[in-house]
Parts: structure tokens; C-alpha cells; sequence
């Protein structure tokens, strides 16, 4: 495999917010392999905002999936729309993420000579990639399990930290909403009762019990992140508590980051919001 010709990279993460967080190591260190490359990234509509501000991408291309649900002449325009618009940019390297077979049928699309991707169930997916990545373990942490494609390139790992960043923008509006809520110089702790599967989910009565407990024991305001998904949540949450919550809606992913950043603690259960309290140094629970 010779990697001196490599010159355009892409890399392909068809999954959610906190999937698409936790590749980011996979970008930093084929930047750091690959410093004057182009390297871009396709990614699920609705995910982008958390590579905004990534400097190590040239350019994050979304695939609107609610196109890709249309009537089957749509499906077929969006598609090929889609394909058309990567092959033109000539790929060198394929690295998809996704472990899917709408990645690996996009990497095989993409013409790239090179085309690293996944297949542990062995399913026919694995005949459009030239090389496969074998991860050392059925157990590694998610982190690791992306960097194995960077390995099955050859090449070592760099870093392991997930990346995320905002901008001026992101801190003033949470700066100012948390003085309008009287917490800018007050500590306050982060929660998200949300889940995309119930099995992950905690019992929403818990989250109210451990905010009013925070606030009687340790004087701690509990802010609630809620989104669209979690507006009746956050209602069944209020009917257990005693005293009035704040929460905190309508925010942006980069918003959401920020304001996490600024709290004692983030408690919630393994989703997108997690990784990202995990990504900008908070204490998770």
C-alpha cells in the first residue's frame, strides 16, 4: 500500500452526534499523518455542527437522509446527486467509520484507490473495501475501535482525544444566558434525561430526586439540556420535584458544549450530550 501518493482523503461517519464526536481522534491523526492533504468528512444531516469548527477538516459534507426517504425517483436523484459530487473531488483514501453498508457502498462509489472499512460480521459488504480493519478485541472502547482503521492503514496513533471546539459566538449567547438565569457565578451541575433506547434510559423520577438532593445538600442548581425529544420528559420530571428547574432549550450543539463546559458535573445516560461532556472535561456520571 503506498501512502506517499495519497494527497485526498475522506473519511465516512453515517452515524449520530455522539458517533460522529467520537471519530474525531480518526481525523487528528490522519492530519498529523497527512499534513497538506484534503481531507473531508460525510456525515448524517443534523451532526455537522459538531465538526464547525474542526480544524484539521477541508470540508464536512452532510447526506440529508429525509431526501433519501422519498419516492423511489427522489431516492434515485439524491443518490446519485450524492455520488456524483464525491467522485468529482477524486479520493485517494476511503476511511469509513460507519460499519454499515451504506458507508461501505459509498466508499466503493467514491472511486478511491484505497478504501478501509469494517466487517465483522462478514457480510458481501467487505468486497467494496481493499483492506479491512480487525479490531484487537470485541471489548475496546469506541475510540479505539475507530483508531484500528487508522492502524490497518500502517500508520501510528498520535492522539486519542476527542475534539470538539466553538466559537466566540457560542460563549457570549451561554455567557449571557446563564447570567439572565442568575447562575454566572453560581456553580451548577448539567443533566440530560434523554435517550435514544429506553434500556438506556434512567428512570425520570431518579432525576428529579438527585436534583432536589443536589440543592438541599450541596446548595447545587441542576440545569436540565433539553430538546425536542425531551420536552414531555422534562414535564414528567417537574411533577416529582419540589422546587422550580431551569432548563435549558433550544440550544445549539456548540451552545449545549459550552454550557456543559462551564458546569461542576454532567449527569445523564450514554448519549450524544454525554460525549460531549466527556469531550470538553467535565465530570460525567
Amino acid at each position: 500500500m503506498d501512502l506517499t501518493t495519497i494527497r485526498k482523503i475522506l473519511i465516512i461517519k453515517l452515524r449520530y452526534i455522539g458517533d460522529v464526536l467520537l471519530s474525531t481522534p480518526v481525523v487528528a491523526n490522519l492530519r498529523h499523518h497527512f499534513p497538506d492533504a484534503f481531507i473531508a468528512m460525510v456525515v448524517n444531516r443534523g451532526t455537522e455542527e459538531i465538526l464547525r469548527y474542526n480544524h484539521h477538516l477541508n470540508e464536512v459534507i452532510q447526506l440529508d437522509r429525509s431526501r433519501i426517504r422519498r419516492d423511489l425517483l427522489s431516492r434515485i436523484q439524491a443518490q446519485l446527486s450524492y455520488i456524483t459530487q464525491i467522485r468529482k473531488k477524486e479520493f485517494d483514501l476511503v476511511v469509513d467509520l460507519t460499519d454499515g453498508d451504506r458507508g461501505a457502498i459509498l466508499s466503493f462509489l467514491a472511486g478511491a484507490p484505497i478504501r478501509i472499512g469494517y466487517n465483522a460480521e462478514g457480510k458481501i459488504r467487505g468486497r467494496l473495501y481493499t483492506k479491512i480493519a480487525h479490531p484487537l478485541g470485541s471489548l475496546l472502547h469506541n475510540v479505539e475501535y475507530q483508531l484500528d482503521a487508522v492502524r490497518a492503514i500502517g500508520l501510528s496513533i498520535h492522539s486519542k482525544h476527542l475534539e470538539l471546539r466553538w466559537g466566540e459566538e457560542e460563549d457570549r449567547s451561554v455567557q449571557k444566558w446563564l447570567m439572565t438565569k442568575g447562575l454566572a457565578d453560581r456553580p451548577f451541575v448539567t443533566m440530560h434525561a434523554g435517550a435514544r433506547w429506553r434500556f438506556k434510559q434512567w428512570p425520570l423520577d431518579r432525576f428529579a430526586f438527585l436534583a432536589e438532593s443536589l440543592r438541599e445538600q450541596f446548595d447545587l442548581e441542576t440545569v436540565f439540556l433539553v430538546g425536542e425529544k425531551e420536552q414531555e420528559e422534562l414535564k414528567e420530571i417537574r411533577r416529582y420535584m419540589h422546587h422550580p428547574s431551569i432548563a435549558a432549550q433550544g440550544l445549539t450543539l456548540l451552545q449545549m458544549a459550552a454550557l456543559i463546559q462551564r458546569s461542576r458535573l454532567f449527569i445523564g445516560n450514554d448519549n450524544g450530550p454525554m460525549h460531549i461532556a466527556a469531550s470538553v472535561g467535565t465530570s460525567v456520571v
